[in-house]
């Protein structure tokens, strides 16, 4: 067999084999936005404040358990017309649920805090959190509370409304 047809052999198998590969699973695309809310000695600092997600998840068709890579901002006004502090994240998470109905999710991730006031910080966090995916038509919506916990002093929980693509 020659060079040419063997090039041409491989590239028939990998064009076969894609198919079967993107069968084997599923990637979906979410875009998010709700509420934030500061706890422990974060909330005595800073009120409820707001947050917009982004993330990209993979799952393996028929498997309970998928992965997700969200960015995230939040964005806290200082109690008592104080400073404000944002909130920068990019984290790797577990899902573990069906594709329609609760879940769980959780993982780690780097979060970076930017007082308005004094300097920015980048920290490991995790973060761990509930939620329910509902199916749509042409797409699925969900609605999830998550636990944040950047250090001792920057924790809070964001309820957040999302589309699935």
């Amino acid at each position: 067999m020659t060079t040419s047809k063997r090039a041409l052999a491989v590239c028939a198998l990998v064009f076969a084999a894609a198919p079967i590969a993107r069968a084997q699973t599923s990637t979906h695309f979410s875009l998010a936005a709700g509420a934030s809310f500061p706890t422990s000695t974060f909330g005595d600092s800073y009120g409820t404040g707001y947050n917009l997600l982004g993330a990209i998840g993979f799952r393996p068709i028929n498997m309970p358990i998928g992965f997700q890579l969200d960015g995230m901002y939040q964005q806290f006004d200082g109690s008592n017309g104080g400073p404000s502090n944002r909130v920068l994240s990019l984290t790797g998470n577990a899902v573990l649920g069906p594709s329609v109905g609760p879940y769980v999710i959780g993982g780690l991730g780097l979060y970076g805090t930017t007082p308005e006031r004094g300097n920015s910080d980048n920290d490991v966090g995790f973060n761990v959190g509930v939620g329910y995916r509902f199916e749509l038509t042409g797409f699925s919506a969900f609605l999830e509370a998550r636990y944040h916990y950047i250090k001792e002093s920057v924790t809070f929980v964001p309820l957040t409304f999302g589309v699935t693509f």
